[in-house]
């Protein structure tokens, strides 16, 4: 069995992927729950060119994330909560 393989059946087990968004850099992480631990995964980022077309970047991210989401086929999903003072098209920008 690889590093990290968990035989994923049973009562008080769960794979959730968190995800920190942005548009130059979205942060990941998969963790295990198993019982009451907590058992880190995979964790990492994606990143986008600066000056690569909107559109692009968000291709790359869509690609990245669904590659990861095949491989470590999570049973739970959390997304951070986007926090923005006053710009407010940064945040429609990373919303998309």
């Amino acid at each position: 069995m690889a590093k990290n393989t968990y035989v994923r059946t049973g009562v008080g087990y769960m794979r959730i992927l968190g995800i920190d968004p942005g548009i130059a850099i979205v942060g990941f992480g998969f963790i295990d729950k198993i019982g009451d631990r907590l058992v880190p995964v995979q964790y990492g980022c994606v990143q986008t060119e600066a000056k690569t077309e909107h559109g692009h970047r968000l291709k790359t991210i869509y690609d990245a994330v669904t590659q990861l989401i095949e491989k470590y086929r999570p049973d739970a999903l959390a997304v951070e909560k986007l926090f923005f003072n006053r710009n407010v098209t940064t945040a429609f920008t990373v919303g998309e």
